[in-house]
């Protein structure tokens, strides 16, 4: 006696059932020449193409199949987004047809909903010129097709904004692309670079917050009056963020200390008063604290009358800098 056996005809399902088979699911299909071109090669894009899907009611393959990447962002195909509306529970139908002929030509698309009114979209050929779309290869080849996913989806994106997810239909998103030119792809940041890059913002922007304006250390440039007053000019010079700006500052302080090397007014016992002397030198050089500071007390030691006192702030520069780990 023969037995009946009952067949099951369903293909077996081979979706990913957890991360760990989804990340080896996602890198055969990486390695496979299988998939469309925009995934070969690019695990971490297949896996997010697969969840845009799994939101959408889509299998993994038909996810790859169905959902394209234009301009860094995804988009689904206008048939896939056609059967994900007509597979929804909420959809009563979705007619469309063609009205006029040759440059009258207009196609249009009503949406249906159960409990909701009709949505009807409507595309001619008028606002395809009117949008510059119809001197385009593909509008001189296939006006009815364009008119109809122009039209299609309008009506579903406004009907079923649920069922999609927001998610543009990409034949439309293609042609605002190129409309835009081309993108510009965000380089990726791994979590030390953008970490680093976030710590470094937010230094640049405290030094700018403390450090004086160009336009301040100018006026105290100018308005230094003595060793100390050029002193604390050029430690302020040595603040700025911008180097244009502190080469500027660097300028004008070497301008000044050169313009108050000119003799002064005798003294009552006739002689000419010096700029600085070598107390205040010495000072400088002690208290520079970096490699401007030094440097400007530097151009300090030149202006002291005797020799024997220049060797001696020579030998103490250089002894500053070494033990501040600098050759001098």
């Amino acid at each position: 006696m023969n037995e009946l056996q009952v067949v099951d005809d369903k293909p077996p399902d081979l979706s990913p059932r957890n991360f760990t088979e989804l990340m080896e699911f996602a890198e055969i299909l990486a390695n496979s020449n299988l998939v469309p071109k925009d995934y070969i090669g690019k695990r971490d894009n297949i896996i997010v193409a697969m969840q845009w899907g799994s939101e959408l009611g889509l299998k993994a393959l038909q996810s790859l199949q169905n959902i394209a990447v234009v301009g860094n962002r995804p988009s689904i195909w206008g048939d896939a987004m056609l059967a994900l509306v007509l597979a929804s529970p909420v959809c009563k139908d979705v007619v469309e047809y063609f009205e006029g002929d040759g440059d009258t030509l207009t196609a249009v698309c009503v949406a249906q909903r159960h409990g909701r009114g009709d949505k009807k979209a409507m595309f001619s050929l008028a606002d395809a010129r009117t949008a510059e779309l119809t001197g385009k290869d593909v509008w001189k080849k296939y006006p009815p097709r364009m008119l109809q996913m122009r039209a299609r989806g309008f009506a579903l994106r406004d009907q079923f904004a649920d069922v999609l997810r927001g998610m543009p239909m990409a034949e439309l998103e293609i042609e605002r692309v190129r409309n835009m030119g081309p993108v510009d792809e965000v380089p990726r940041e791994t979590p030390e670079s953008a970490s680093g890059s976030r710590t470094d913002a937010v230094k640049q922007k405290l030094r700018k917050q403390q450090s004086p304006t160009l336009a301040d250390v100018l006026k105290e440039i100018d308005g230094a009056q003595d060793a100390a007053a050029m002193r604390k000019a050029g430690e302020r010079a040595a603040q700025l963020v911008d180097e244009k700006e502190k080469a500027q500052a660097r300028e004008r302080w070497q301008h000044k200390l050169e313009t108050s090397r000119a003799p002064k007014a005798p003294a009552q016992d006739g002689t000419t008063e010096p700029v600085v002397n070598y107390a205040e030198v010495a000072d400088a050089i002690r208290n520079a604290t970096n490699r401007d500071d030094r440097a400007a007390a530097a151009d300090l030691i030149r202006h002291i009358p005797s020799e024997e006192q220049r060797v001696e702030l020579g030998e103490l520069y250089g002894l500053v800098a070494r033990e501040q780990g600098e050759t001098p």
